[in-house]
């Protein structure tokens, strides 16, 4: 049954890709280059928010209906597709509106802590470290700690969707991820044909995945990680620490340089990795070589490698790109 209904999402978004250009017609907001922050070619519509979203409305109709994951079936898993889905509105609002930043942060403090109030599995009571037998237990703080961890994760790959292909792979290795750990595997190969189709539009320039795309994704992937954490599939928060820090790194970089210049954290300006290595070795080299880092550490995650070790590799690796490519 699998098999079928991944054929089924497959021509779905064979059918998908030839409407694509309609799409500005049932409303989707376009991207137009300013010269400023935007260096893009043409006209790009912010599609692919609501191409993640056709294809989870599918799955969830499907799985559910014909009950083919008991996991996929339990009431958490359907409020956070519901949850998601009501995060990619509020970013397809911010996509059409631009919304003010400080708006934007505190509605999604807001959405968050909904989510909370009706789905308390999503929140981290404990925190597990490898290199350590002590747990931390969160008390009273398991809320205030759920929710950083969450806006740190859904503004960092906000921010960190700069370029083509950057944030579609790194997607792709989450959800990598969690097929290589057991977790969810069938909706997780269900989502192929959607990234695929995602990643083809957005080397084509015709796709840009926008807020609605970045805060449905974030949200699901920073879910499935508690959950899996929650449920011992992933044992240590080290692990998952590791698996989303290279756009947290980078994100917490500019804050503080921000915060230096007395600028609001929001502010924004061209200044993250993608675009310091964008100026100075072009965009085909940019991506390979930030496709390489997000490999290193998959590849370093899935072979079981101490999170300490990986992480200090990876700041080497990522201090040596800024120092040398920033001036």
């Amino acid at each position: 049954m699998i098999e079928n209904l991944l054929f089924f999402l497959t021509v779905i978004n064979f059918l998908i890709y030839f409407l694509h250009s309609k799409f500005s017609l049932i409303g989707v907001p376009i991207d137009y280059p300013d010269k400023k922050r935007k260096f893009h070619k043409g006209s790009v519509l912010i599609s692919g928010g609501l191409i993640f979203c056709i294809n989870i409305l599918l799955i969830i109709y499907f799985v559910d209906s014909n009950k083919l994951s008991s996991f996929l079936y339990e009431s958490t898993i359907n409020k956070i597709y519901i949850f998601s889905l009501i995060f990619f509105i509020f970013g397809f609002i911010d996509d059409k509106f631009d919304l003010n930043p400080w708006v934007k942060f505190t509605l999604m403090t807001s959405l968050l802590l909904i989510v909370f109030y009706f789905e308390k599995s999503l929140l981290i009571k404990e925190l597990r470290f490898s290199f350590t037998n002590e747990t931390i237990n969160l008390g009273n703080y398991s809320i205030i700690i759920t929710l950083l961890c969450y806006l740190l994760f859904i503004n960092a790959f906000n921010m960190f969707d700069g370029i083509n292909l950057q944030s579609s792979i790194f997607s792709f290795s989450i959800i990598l991820y969690f097929i290589v750990i057991n977790f969810l595997t069938d909706f997780n190969f269900l989502i192929f044909p959607a990234i695929i189709l995602f990643i083809f539009l957005n080397y084509k320039n015709k796709s840009f995945l926008g807020d609605g795309g970045c805060y449905l994704l974030s949200f699901i992937f920073g879910s499935y990680a508690i959950i899996a954490y929650n449920t011992s599939m992933i044992l240590y928060c080290d692990k998952i620490f590791v698996l989303m820090m290279l756009p947290g790194i980078d994100m917490l970089r500019l804050f503080f340089q921000r915060a230096l210049k007395k600028k609001s954290p929001f502010a924004s300006d061209r200044d993250h990795i993608h675009h310091i290595l964008l100026k100075k070795i072009g965009y085909k080299k940019t991506i390979i070589t930030l496709s390489l880092i997000i490999l290193f550490i998959f590849l370093m995650l899935i072979g079981n490698i101490d999170s300490r070790f990986i992480l200090i590799f990876f700041l080497m690796i990522y201090s040596f790109l800024i120092l040398k490519f920033r001036n």
